[in-house]
């Protein structure tokens, strides 16, 4: 496939973070389709809103039959950002099971629909120049490997993602499937902005954390995605890359 032709389906793709992806992706002249819960009308303004070569449809990763009529809809697609998680912060002993469920359900089962419906998809398409035939991505969490405060759900979420990719990488090279993760750090998106919004303070806190003195631009994750969907990372695959501005140097204060 010629690189203007490269079709790239993002979940989570109306959030901060996948429309970051998709503008970076669609400026290098693939053809990106947003995946999430909002009904199309409401995505399909989302995607009008970021330009050209970027297009909407109603997801829900949790719903493995979505995932399924999704990819039965595509001819080749080149890869899949599996970026769709929620966040549920709590001190471990006030988790209930219903954050610990509606958390696995999207960060890990959800991530196991998409990427393992989007791996049988690639595994019948015709190699490139490369030998490649597909890219199945993740977003992790610098929290993956990093034990911290009120993350225990999410950060063992994260680390169950990246141990599925190591292990699809594994399995699936001889395949030519490639499947690595992007773990970003403080993100300035999201639920970060929308908690620093309601409490300014916590911007600051947040921050002085980092080792680099600021939080995290969407556009830094944006560009490792992109980074992983060039041709340059045609021979990688099963890795990290951790892109968090050395959070994940430090020990988290209890």
């Amino acid at each position: 496939m010629a690189q203007g032709q490269k079709t790239v389906l993002v979940t989570g793709g109306a959030g901060d973070i996948g429309q970051a992806i998709a503008k970076r992706l669609a400026s290098q002249g693939m053809q990106v389709v947003l995946l999430d819960l909002a009904e199309q009308e409401a995505g399909d303004a989302v995607a009008a809103a970021l330009g050209n070569g970027i297009a909407y449809r109603t997801c829900d990763v949790t719903a493995r039959a979505d995932v399924e009529a999704v990819f039965a809809g595509q001819n080749d697609v080149y890869a899949v950002i599996v970026n769709a998680g929620v966040v549920l912060g709590a001190p471990f002993l006030d988790y209930t099971v219903e954050h610990w469920h509606a958390t696995m359900a999207v960060n890990l089962t959800g991530a196991f629909h998409v990427a393992q419906i989007a791996a049988q998809h690639m595994a019948r398409q015709d190699r490139d120049a490369q030998g490649v035939r597909g890219k199945v991505l993740f977003t992790g969490s610098w929290t993956q490997g990093r034990p911290c405060p009120r993350s225990a759900v999410y950060g063992a979420s994260k680390a169950g993602v990246q141990m599925l990719a190591q292990c699809m990488a594994q399995e699936l090279a001889p395949d030519g499937i490639l499947v690595n993760v992007v773990a970003p750090g403080a993100v300035d998106a999201g639920i970060t902005r929308r908690t620093y919004t309601q409490h300014p303070a916590f911007h600051d806190q947040m921050a002085a954390m980092v080792p680099l003195g600021t939080l995290q631009p969407v556009d830094s994750v944006a560009g490792a995605f992109a980074y992983l969907c060039s041709p340059d990372a045609d021979h990688m695959t099963g890795a990290t890359m951790v892109v968090d501005g050395g959070l994940s140097l430090l020990s988290c204060a209890v």
